[in-house]
């Protein structure tokens, strides 16, 4: 299967959750938010700042995981929805696909590679109108409202 990205996400090897926390319930108590979805491989949490990526990432660190070693994603990777992942991840792929088979309804997906399973998984709340899937734009900072600089 694969994961929803939207607007920034994290995404983090199911199999190493279930290692450093031992219970799912343990580690949804640290979702900030409702963006949660999984594919039983793989999980997600999106974000709309990168400061807020770098708070939940500073987080599971400190439970256990390990964001990056050796210039590449360990055991979680950050993907953008247009730029898509920020790191080198040996273990995920991600890319531009249908929606639903619909040509004009593209979403970003992750998923672990090598992965048979060809469903796309969203938080129970998501649909198509109204998401950022379908009507992407970016927020710009006071001291940068177009959000150029990098």
């Amino acid at each position: 299967m694969a994961v929803l990205v939207e607007a920034i996400s994290v995404i983090i090897r199911a199999e190493r959750i279930i290692e450093i926390f031992s219970d799912w319930e343990k580690f949804k108590t640290t979702i900030p938010n409702r963006t949660l979805c999984a594919d039983g491989e793989i999980v997600r949490v999106g974000f709309l700042s990168p400061a807020e990526v770098e708070q939940f990432c500073e987080q599971l660190e400190v439970a256990g995981l390990i964001y990056r070693e050796h210039g590449k994603a360990k055991d979680l990777s950050v993907a953008d929805q247009q730029r898509g992942l920020i790191y080198p991840t040996p273990w995920l792929e991600c890319g531009k696909i249908p929606w639903k088979g619909s040509g004009d309804q593209l979403i970003t997906a992750c998923r672990l590679r090598g992965s048979e399973l060809k469903e796309v998984v969203v938080p129970d709340d998501w649909e198509w109108e109204g998401s950022l899937s379908n009507e992407f734009g970016f927020v710009g900072t006071e001291a940068d409202p177009w959000g150029e600089a990098n």
